[in-house]
């Protein structure tokens, strides 16, 4: 999924399979994740749009919406949140739609819960939500430790990555880019380890070489 915070921040998070998922990455700033692995991400602009919370961040109730399948509805209910100062990442510009990803090994169950937080007046954003879908392969190497290292190495393995750019996602399955997710597996399971990597895209004869974070984001690729 691609949520697009505009200017004013918000936050999201995934449950699917009791498990919470709310690690994001942009196309333009790369990886914007909460330290904790079951709050909100809050992602949006820094400045005085973002109601104190990249100092302060949240501690109150807000009002709850549901989606009744054409509109988001008030429910009478109010949920307590809680967002820490870690789980804020603000950036000096738009993030733009930022890629959150839910891997689905498995058949079941079919529905996840997703919930987006606005503790900023003046919020709005919108959402792109994808159906589940193998991931497209792209010719790779096992990790190195240095980018000659990899440009050294063959291309003997399969890889996956999902697109930060969600212009050109489609098109860009199986052609890893800058910011991009990577996974070892077809259905998201395992972000690739920390290193470098070369790869050659789908429909290239180029060799190039990637550098994977801690996070499973493409920070750097170089040429070989």
């Amino acid at each position: 999924m691609y949520l697009n915070p505009q200017s004013v921040p918000d936050g999201i998070r995934a449950t699917y399979d009791g498990q919470v998922y709310n690690k994001l990455t942009s196309r333009v700033y790369g990886y914007l994740g909460s330290d904790n692995p079951n709050g909100y991400s809050v992602i949006g602009m820094t400045g005085a749009s973002d109601c104190g919370l990249a100092a302060n961040g949240f501690n109150g109730s807000l009002n709850e919406f549901a989606w009744d399948g054409s509109a988001f509805t008030q429910t009478g209910s109010q949920v307590t949140v809680n967002i820490a100062t870690t789980d804020v990442n603000l950036t000096s510009g738009k993030p733009s739609y930022s890629c959150l990803v839910i891997p689905k090994p498995n058949p079941g169950p079919s529905t996840y819960t997703l919930e987006t937080v606005g503790p900023c007046s003046n919020t709005a954003w919108d959402l792109i939500l994808a159906c589940p879908a193998k991931l497209v392969s792209y010719q790779s190497s096992t990790i190195a430790a240095s980018s000659s290292e990899a440009c050294s190495k063959l291309l003997d393995v399969n890889y996956y990555n999902v697109p930060a750019d969600y212009i050109n996602r489609e098109s860009r399955k199986g052609i890893p880019k800058l910011y991009d997710f990577v996974f070892s597996d077809e259905n998201a399971v395992n972000k690739l380890p920390a290193g470098w990597y070369k790869f050659r895209e789908n429909g290239s004869n180029t060799n190039k070489a990637m550098q994977v974070d801690a996070n499973g984001v493409i920070i750097s690729i170089i040429n070989c």
